[in-house]
């Protein structure tokens, strides 16, 4: 099993492929196997590293306070040990967060970033805000992540998970991420949404791309090429200007 001793965690970690890397970074409370549809496809052009988060599936669940920050520290860390001085960086929901953290604290580490189901801050409303004390109740039991994840987190880790995304707000930041970005995101995504919260990524984002898929904010688990083609056509422009 894949271990990697990273700042006071174990994080473990896949690699798959050959060629340009890329690392993927899951949502909250996932683990790297709901990327098992994406792995295959990517990993015919692209060395992919896919990693679980601190918190999350067989990487450690330290009981500490957890932030965005510390989580794009570790994917760093995870990085360098493993002798990978740049990445495109694709992250899904709270994982677009820490590629987020990423391309503004590393900026010499992203290749492009590639933002999924994404956001620079978790939407809020009354509504919402119902839901949000609604599962911070239901995290209580255990059994509550059983379908979420292969390798669910702890009740305690999940927390932590949850509090580190509720507080992160990169909008102030936005304009010193310098990477090539692609923004995919779903016009029925109830939790990021089309409208205000994908704007304003899109806008503070130097040079940002959107494309907006029709499908909710899972669309990828229901058909993974709706991610993969235009993440893959988008790397690969990249990919083109730097050896062009």
């Amino acid at each position: 099993m894949p271990l990697q001793k990273v700042n006071d965690i174990d994080m473990y970690y896949e690699i798959h492929g050959e060629g340009e890397p890329i690392i993927l970074i899951a949502g909250i409370w996932s683990d790297l196997s709901g990327w098992k549809t994406t792995i295959p496809a990517l990993s015919k052009k692209y060395k992919v590293l896919a990693l679980d988060t601190r918190g999350a599936g067989r990487t450690d669940k330290p009981d500490i306070p957890y932030t965005i920050e510390m989580m794009a520290d570790d994917t760093v860390g995870l990085m360098d040990a493993l002798g990978i001085s740049r990445a495109h960086i694709l992250g899904a929901s709270m994982g677009s967060r820490i590629a987020q953290a990423i391309a503004i604290k590393y900026p010499a580490r992203v290749t492009s970033l590639v933002l999924h189901v994404a956001a620079a801050r978790q939407s809020l409303s009354i509504l919402k805000g119902l839901l949000v004390l609604s599962t911070r109740f239901r995290m209580r039991d255990p059994h509550f992540f059983d379908k979420i994840s292969a390798y669910p987190p702890t009740s305690a880790s999940a927390l932590r998970q949850f509090d580190a995304h509720m507080a992160f707000d990169s909008r102030e930041w936005l304009g010193k991420i310098r990477a090539p970005t692609i923004i995919i995101n779903g016009t029925k995504d109830a939790i990021v949404g089309p409208g205000k919260y994908t704007d304003e990524l899109v806008s503070g984002i130097p040079g940002a791309k959107l494309v907006m898929v029709e499908g909710t904010h899972f669309f990828a688990s229901e058909d993974p090429f709706l991610l993969i083609n235009p993440a893959v056509a988008f790397m690969a422009e990249v990919d083109g200007r730097q050896t062009g």
